[in-house]
């Protein structure tokens, strides 16, 4: 009767790793664990017009939001931009298994469509790359964070919307027992030269082992943008749904003043800010202090 340590042998002999590691991550949620960086021999920066692992336009897949993958992982659904010349080795869960060797780090895309129909193409730079040995990939939300984007992957959270909040569009997340996904495709060419692009991650480096997440830069570099993007997006909204309620379509056809958002535009719109300047009073200079001075003595 084989061991267990033999069948662990029989099976690496049959599947190669990274078919080990991808099988697992899929099935059990699995942590991976990318290693130092290092340059490959090409050029630091190799554009590709086709994909070393042919992942295939309109293949469809779960895109699982997993902070135990330090980095965003790349599967079947995405589609090969360009690398960055890097490579890293990955390790999985168990130290009976070799780590992959040379993972491609690169700038990949996969299309997601709206409720509405539309077709946005996310864009996700400093990626693992793994295409078709994948057969779905792995999002690391603190990686979209750090690019200054909000994202909502608590289920239980009241007031968040479960999802990326982009500026230029929100993509929802499903839940499926404990896990959280959204579904994205590989875009054609046509889609990837007309739709319209939403970068998802910086293309600064992205070192997992070094990055700092703290309350104080809850969004990176990117802050202040994206408090401007949150007021922006707020009166979009409030334009595309000026009337919420049956209550102030009534309201509204006697005057928009009892409308609570065609209030706020006009209160907003009449809001003038001036500057006032503070004028401080004037120094009586010294020598003309003293003449007075002394005709008070005198007088007295």
């Amino acid at each position: 009767m084989p061991t267990r340590y033999t069948l662990i042998l029989y099976i690496y002999d049959v599947f190669p790793p990274h078919h080990i590691i991808a099988y697992y991550t899929s099935k059990f949620s699995m942590p991976v664990t990318s290693g130092e960086r290092h340059w490959a021999r090409e050029a630091k920066r190799a554009k590709t017009g086709r994909d070393p692992q042919t992942t295939v336009p309109h293949t469809s897949a779960r895109c699982e939001l997993d902070t135990r993958a330090d980095t965003i992982c790349a599967g079947c659904n995405f589609r090969l931009l360009s690398t960055t010349g890097q490579l890293c080795d990955v390790s999985a869960f168990h130290s009976d298994f070799e780590s992959i060797k040379d993972v491609p780090i690169a700038t990949v895309a996969t299309a997601f469509q709206a409720e509405s129909g539309t077709i946005y193409i996310l864009i996700v730079n400093e990626a693992l790359f793994f295409g078709v040995s994948m057969e779905h990939s792995l999002i690391n939300p603190n990686q979209i964070r750090h690019h200054g984007i909000v994202v909502c992957d608590n289920p239980f959270d009241s007031i968040a919307r479960l999802g990326i909040d982009h500026v230029d569009a929100f993509i929802p997340f499903t839940t499926s027992g404990a896990a959280v996904f959204f579904d994205t495709f590989v875009p054609s060419d046509e889609e990837l030269a007309k739709c319209k692009r939403i970068e998802l991650t910086s293309g600064s480096e992205w070192n997992p082992k070094t990055v700092m997440m703290n309350s104080n830069r809850p969004y990176g570099d990117n802050a202040n943008e994206r408090i401007v993007q949150s007021v922006v997006r707020e009166n979009i909204k409030r334009r595309e749904v000026p009337v919420e309620y049956e209550s102030d379509l009534v309201l509204g056809s006697i005057s928009g003043s009892f409308v609570a958002n065609d209030m706020y535009e006009r209160l907003v719109s009449t809001v003038k800010v001036s500057q006032r300047v503070k004028q401080r009073p004037q120094k009586v200079p010294p020598h003309k202090k003293r003449p007075v001075i002394r005709k008070m003595v005198a007088n007295t």
